[in-house]
């Protein structure tokens, strides 16, 4: 749903486009959608308000979303951005509509007015931040933590799917990591410079088990 110009019929003059940029939490039942549920599940509920979208051209125009890194599914997000193409300025309260609009478990909580219809969020981020709760509690967890960070490398195998086995170094997309106590942890994950790296491969590597996964930042360059 990205990458084509809005118009409407194929044939047709493309007409100017309103982009408005909302942050959106996922938790609840919605952490288990994959990210094309998600934008289903948004594109719903923005029909469902009679919303003024904009859509792509081509013989299958589709509505105009773009949004931040997909959550895995399993995590949760807090202040996730999409940026909706509208082809008029939509209602005033559109946070507030879209949210009652939207299933259990996706909140729209704001909109951001600062950088709409700049760089897509997908582009412009740079690293993000994930809360990490462990499954039973880890007394060593602050040593292990500052004997991770002391690491030049940190090679690891992961799976990404079904037959799909990746090498990456763990400790390369670390930029930061901190104990929050014996059951919590916070890691900043670069993104892009060769890693594929996940919160779930930083509790590997740290010899602990996590539990629940939450990205509660994501460093955008716009």
């Amino acid at each position: 749903m990205t990458g084509q110009s809005a118009s409407g019929p194929p044939g047709e003059v493309s007409a100017p486009r309103i982009t408005r940029r909302l942050r959106f939490d996922k938790a609840g039942p919605a952490r288990y959608l994959p990210h094309n549920d998600l934008i289903t599940a948004l594109v719903r509920a923005l029909r469902r308000i009679n919303a003024p979208l904009a859509y792509s051209q081509g013989f299958s125009p589709k509505p105009r979303l773009r949004f931040g890194p997909p959550l895995p599914v399993g995590h949760c997000g807090r202040g996730e951005l999409v940026d909706i193409e509208f082809s008029e300025p939509g209602p005033a309260d559109l946070v507030a509509l879209l949210d009652r609009a939207c299933p259990d478990g996706i909140s729209i909580v704001a909109e951001d007015r600062s950088v709409a219809g700049r760089r897509s969020p997908m582009a412009a981020a740079r690293s993000y931040r994930y809360q990490v709760l462990l499954a039973d509690p880890a007394p060593d967890l602050a040593p292990s933590v500052r004997g991770f960070m002391e690491l030049e490398s940190a090679p690891a195998t992961v799976r990404r799917g079904p037959g799909r086995v990746r090498e990456i170094d763990v400790r390369k997309a670390v930029r930061d990591l901190s104990a929050k106590g014996p059951d919590e942890f916070e890691v900043e994950i670069a993104i892009g410079e060769g890693t594929l790296c996940r919160p779930e491969d930083v509790a590997d590597a740290l010899g602990v088990g996590g539990n629940s996964f939450t990205r509660v930042n994501v460093k955008y360059e716009f």
